[in-house]
């Protein structure tokens, strides 16, 4: 008789408590999400990220305090540091009360709760009829920006990576598509980027999130300084149908509304041998990228190892399954 799972035992009893009470903790923030005022859900949301980030996360916190201290660079105290990563932290728990309460917002409420210069640079990206690919890294509130999107009437696809056990991700993916956004699931590879390359020659508009680590499949690039492996997806599908992009950033301002930010003077210059031209692009598209983090980085959610993924890694020839990642 054992008294604890074996190792090949144990991450599967990990994966089973993780599926039994994530779902019953949902329900719970959300009925205090609802319960209680917007500013009494953020003060909560801030004191428990508070908790995690100081006693929960020990392993985690570290890879969060290595990673701010890559993006704010060598000269940056280690007190700037501590409170980049924490408030980083702090946002992400505030933008978790935003989609508890997501599922009860009015189409006037979502529209209100994000702000752009001018919609209309979207109908003149629209206009050009060459399909728009919106690549971002995970800042702000996404959600809001897809579903503001889709109330106005573009035609805009979002690609969702899976979010937490089977039975989470379903109640999730459900709620965004409720409020008007036209998802497709990142683990389903060639099928979703069949449907994106299609959806880009008609013309529509597509968004992708760039920072997911991608040992096996994605390209290097400098981000910030040191070699990460990202997706090759954005740059393979604009090269493939000549689709614009536009790096953007969604940021939270003092207000708690949000600023979508977007890079419509982007360009790049289609051709060449693919093995070349995507590292390339994709590294134009980081250094885009860097350059709207660099206005909040305490707004980007990088919690889990991005720099180390597949470093040294000799580099693979660019497939086509590569265009079905999360970018």
């Amino acid at each position: 008789m054992r008294l604890a799972p074996g190792p090949a035992e144990a991450p599967r009893a990990h994966r089973w408590l993780r599926d039994e009470v994530v779902l019953p903790l949902y329900w719970l923030g959300a009925a205090l999400a609802q319960q209680l005022p917007l500013a009494a859900s953020y003060r909560l949301a801030t004191g428990l990220a508070d908790l995690v980030f100081r006693l929960v996360w020990r392993e985690r916190r570290q890879i969060v305090l290595a990673n701010m201290r890559q993006v704010l660079g060598p000269a940056a105290s280690q007190r700037a540091v501590e409170q980049a990563a924490q408030e980083s932290v702090r946002h992400y728990a505030r933008y978790l009360v935003e989609f508890l309460r997501f599922p009860h917002l009015s189409k006037a409420e979502i529209l209100a709760a994000i702000g752009i210069e001018s919609w209309s640079r979207f109908d003149a990206l629209l206009a050009e009829g060459r399909g728009v690919i919106f690549v971002s890294f995970h800042l702000g509130n996404w959600d809001l920006a897809g579903a503001a999107a889709g109330i106005r009437g573009y035609p805009f696809l979002v690609v969702a990576d899976q979010f937490g056990p089977p039975a989470l991700n379903a109640l999730v993916q459900e709620i965004r598509r409720r409020q008007g956004m036209q998802l497709l699931a990142a683990e389903q590879g060639a099928q979703t980027a069949r449907v994106l390359l299609r959806a880009l020659r008609d013309g529509q508009m597509v968004g992708l999130l760039l920072d997911i680590p991608s040992p096996e499949d994605g390209v290097p690039v400098q981000l910030f300084g040191r070699t990460a492996w990202l997706p090759a997806g954005p740059a393979t599908l604009a090269l493939r149908t000549g689709a614009r992009i536009v790096p953007t950033a969604v940021f939270r301002q003092p207000d708690h509304r949000f600023l979508l930010v977007i890079d419509d003077q982007f360009d790049y210059t289609p051709g060449g041998e693919r093995a070349v031209a995507v590292p390339a692009l994709t590294q134009q598209i980081v250094r885009a990228l860097e350059a709207l983090v660099r206005q909040h980085p305490e707004q980007w959610y990088l919690f889990r190892r991005l720099w180390s993924a597949g470093a040294g890694r000799p580099r693979r020839d660019l497939t086509p399954a590569a265009v079905g990642a999360e970018g």
